[in-house]
């Protein structure tokens, strides 16, 4: 989110629709720049300038709403119609609510959606507006790096359309004034895909915007930084047992095996069904598109079910609505109790170092920066257009060489390896996670490191600075010589304030100061607090 919002602040300060020339970290300042993302930084930005964090959280409300609005229209023109379909639109948004992220792919969604309503209105012999998917085809790149989901989604309907010669299903026989309004002749599928690909290769950054995804496929992903992102996992499947995605992965093949049994097969479903489950089983972030996907067609499947038969007090207009009440209740109920979603509108402190980028500002401290890529974005934020404060890496890793990636990846675990990286790039300082995944080492590297000294800590990251000009000034008055910020030298230093006295009031006085120097301090204070009230040596 950081980052495209300072895209769109580069581009509305520098008066140039797309930066050619990277400007986001300093050791590729002036690389060619490869933004997928222009039109949707600029598009959010807006919200931003006007509402700010409310503005935020109401591009969230819009792009979910617009998604899944299309989805219950494209459910309609399926068939449909009743109550049930409102309790599959909320159903697939409770799996969407992990990704409704201020994220291109969130508006990416929505280009999918309105690519799946304008296939099913044809196949359905509802108007055609199928051209429109040739300028929807020429706007995606320059939204989000999955372009190539709406060729998919084309060519599903393409194949479906050679299969069945151009005629319309059976059960799906427009209405007369659907037939008048309908052309005579349509445009076929095929060419529609054939222009909507070429077009793609019309926008500003030309075939370089395009090539995202086949890099991703055929290289990126087998690299170590790529395999560690967690969206880019299988799926995590402890992660959504509140919100009904295993129910809803298996009433979707369930749903088109009974319109098989019925007569009534639906390859283009088929198609969608397999092509948008298998990303989504590949890589959890593809769940985004799925669950727009396949709203649509799990509410003509629940809507399909003879659920009358079962129940006979369903008929009731009043019945149906109370279910449909109670079932959206259900859904939603135990999701919005998670503790990693809370409600509310605001952003998360302890997604940002806040502080320690206020400590940076307030000393004048600028060189060449080591960062984790999670934090990029927000450096970029806080310091662009500084060229002294660029991050090392942003939250883009494409952004970085494959050399720099692999570097970060192996000083994360290996001392050798950080003691190369640190020699080779000449770091100026050093700004990490406090909260750290197994095997992550970087903290304690840094701890043992004498050339760096940590100026600023807190529960969201750790400051570390060289040791040397024009650093010294910082160093002598701000390094802390007994309170360090991984877990292994806290152990030791704990260990030697239990044993001597002058060690222990040393400590509590540096635990002090990081408690005043950040509203972030619950583990300083933790600390100290177990500090004052341990017995000391020879109690």
């Amino acid at each position: 989110m950081w980052q495209h919002l300072v895209r769109a602040k580069a581009i509305l300060a520098l008066k140039t629709m797309i930066p050619v020339r990277q400007m986001w970290t300093w050791p590729m300042f002036g690389a060619p720049e490869k933004d997928s993302a222009w039109a949707f930084a600029l598009l959010v930005w807006p919200f931003w300038s006007l509402g700010g964090v409310l503005g935020l959280f109401v591009w969230r409300w819009l792009t979910t709403l617009l998604a899944f609005g299309i989805a219950w229209a494209t459910a309609r023109r399926l068939g449909a119609r009743g109550v049930s379909t409102l309790v599959v639109m909320v159903a697939c948004a409770m799996v969407y609510r992990q990704r409704s992220q201020v994220r291109p792919e969130a508006l990416a969604a929505c280009l999918l959606a309105l690519t799946i309503w304008i296939l099913e209105t044809r196949r359905r012999g509802g108007r055609d507006h199928a051209l429109w998917l040739i300028p929807i085809a020429w706007l995606w790149p320059a939204v989000h790096a999955s372009f190539h989901l709406g060729w998919l989604a084309i060519a599903a309907f393409a194949v479906d359309e050679g299969w069945r010669g151009g005629r319309r299903p059976r059960r799906d026989r427009p209405s007369a004034a659907e037939a008048a309004r309908a052309p005579a002749r349509r445009v076929p599928l095929l060419f529609v895909l054939s222009a909507a690909i070429a077009i793609s290769f019309l926008n500003p950054l030309g075939a370089s915007a395009l090539s995202g995804p086949l890099d991703y496929l055929l290289r990126l992903r087998h690299e170590p930084l790529y395999g560690a992102i967690g969206e880019l996992k299988p799926i995590d499947w402890s992660i959504h047992r509140t919100d009904g995605l295993p129910a809803l992965m298996l009433a979707w093949p369930l749903f088109q095996l009974l319109r098989w049994r019925r007569g009534a097969p639906d390859r283009a479903e088929a198609l969608l069904w397999a092509l948008f489950t298998a990303a989504a089983l590949s890589a959890q972030r593809f769940l985004t598109f799925w669950a727009v996907v396949a709203a649509p067609y799990l509410a003509r499947g629940l809507a399909e079910l003879p659920l009358r038969r079962v129940a006979r007090w369903i008929e009731a207009p009043a019945s149906r609505a109370g279910a449909a009440m109670l079932s959206c209740v259900l859904l939603t109920a135990l999701d919005c109790r998670r503790e990693d979603l809370p409600l509310g509108l605001s952003i998360r402190s302890s997604s940002v170092p806040q502080a320690a980028c206020d400590f940076i500002a307030a000393h004048g401290i600028r060189g060449r920066a080591f960062n984790y890529f999670e934090h990029g974005g927000y450096l970029l934020w806080r310091f662009w257009p500084d060229r002294t404060r660029l991050p090392f890496m942003t939250t883009i890793p494409e952004l970085a060489t494959p050399a720099m990636r692999l570097d970060y990846q192996r000083a994360m675990v290996f001392a050798d390896d950080w003691r190369r990286m640190a020699a080779r790039y000449r770091f100026d300082y050093v700004l990490l996670k406090r909260a750290t995944q197994p095997g992550d080492r970087y903290l304690d590297f840094l701890d043992a490191d004498s050339s760096f000294a940590l100026v600023f800590v807190d529960d969201v990251a750790a400051l570390y600075i060289a040791r040397r000009p024009p650093f010294l000034d910082t160093v002598r008055g701000f390094a802390y010589r007994r309170l360090p910020g991984g877990d292994a030298a806290l152990e030791a230093a704990w260990g030697r304030a239990m044993r001597d006295s002058s060690e222990r009031r040393l400590l509590g006085d540096e635990l002090e100061r990081a408690i005043a120097s950040s509203p972030e301090h619950v583990v300083a204070a933790s600390l100290r607090d177990t500090l004052g009230a341990s017995p000391r040596a020879g109690d």
